[in-house]
């Protein structure tokens, strides 16, 4: 069964004078219970991507269907019932300050549903013990590591047990040892939650642990879709230059300019 398609997607924005495409015809599916990692050079679309499935943009073109919905047909009420039903990290974690590590989870269970105190401290221990920071409940964000903060936000972004979980940037500035919790949470987490993984990356060695499959896009084009295994092996050379971090090939490293030699010799004369 099918937790995201995308098929013939196109999304144009204006800029300047002109136009560009964020996404150029772009059709995927990903499975129910999959790791995905989305990936490709800055300024690709995965932002686009990520704004179309939570059904903040619609597409100029195509068809975006998650969990079953089409979600530019959705109704406004629709489609905070569909958001209801994923959740998302975000790269900056986003805790409040001024509350524990514990109040920060149990805030979106007290905001959102009628649980009485006691079922919510309940949930909110339980979802501490799946990220391992059962024991730092009462600590405030100020106290935590990054690492840790990431691991508390993750606790409140599966406090209501998502069926798609959108990862933004998860692993952005993370210690060795704090990288290698949140790697193997997305994976645990998506198993044993029974989840659908989303995850926007450009950590290739990371990603390539967990992901079932790695889509690369590049200038709003899906460039290769397949497990990390084949994307290593490609012989598409922006798919190598990518996968095996390499300075040099069609992204080339000098940004293009007049002769470097000529330009000296006409400023010296």
């Amino acid at each position: 069964m099918k937790a995201l398609m995308f098929e013939h997607v196109t999304k144009t924005y204006k800029v300047g004078r002109g136009f560009v495409n964020a996404l150029d015809d772009v059709s995927f599916e990903i499975a129910r219970g999959e790791v995905v990692a989305v990936m490709g050079p800055s300024g690709t679309g995965k932002t686009t991507l990520m704004r179309l499935l939570t059904g903040q943009l619609r597409p100029d073109a195509g068809t975006v269907e998650v969990l079953g919905e089409s979600v530019p047909d959705l109704s406004r009420a629709a489609l905070m019932r569909l958001r209801r039903r994923m959740s998302m990290l975000f790269q900056s974690g986003a805790l409040f300050s001024d509350m524990s590590v514990a109040e920060n989870v149990a805030f979106p269970l007290r905001e959102k549903t009628r649980l009485d105190r006691r079922l919510i401290e309940v949930v909110t221990l339980m979802k501490l013990q799946r990220v391992g920071l059962r024991g730092a409940a009462a600590l405030m964000p100020a106290e935590l590591s990054g690492g840790m903060a990431r691991r508390v936000a993750l606790a409140r972004a599966i406090a209501f047990d998502p069926e798609l979980m959108i990862y933004d940037e998860p692993f952005t500035g993370q210690d060795p040892i704090s990288l290698g919790v949140l790697t193997r949470l997305v994976r645990d987490l998506n198993d044993g939650l029974r989840m659908t993984s989303f995850v926007v990356s450009h950590d290739v060695a990371e990603v390539s642990k967990i992901a079932d499959r790695i889509l690369l896009f590049s200038g709003g084009k899906l460039l290769a879709n397949g497990a990390p295994a084949e994307l290593y092996a490609s012989t598409d050379p922006l798919v190598h230059q990518f996968m095996h971090a390499e300075a040099d090939g069609p992204v080339a490293f000098h940004f293009p300019a007049a002769d470097y030699a000529q330009g000296l010799l006409e400023r010296v004369r």
